[in-house]
């Protein structure tokens, strides 16, 4: 960078996304990802990517 002053990028649209959940959420088992029953669901303790 210029003058010797160094560069820095920050993404800060994703800063908050694994935030708290104002809801219960729940959610199947991942391919490939089994306890318990096939059928069993997990709740969500914090937001994943994407989730709106």
């Amino acid at each position: 960078a210029r003058e010797g002053y160094k560069m820095r990028s920050v993404d800060i649209s994703s800063a908050f996304t694994y935030g708290e959940l104002e809801e219960e959420i729940y959610m199947r088992q991942p391919e490939g990802y089994h306890i318990g029953s096939p059928n069993m669901v997990f709740r969500l303790r914090k937001s994943l990517y994407g989730l709106k």
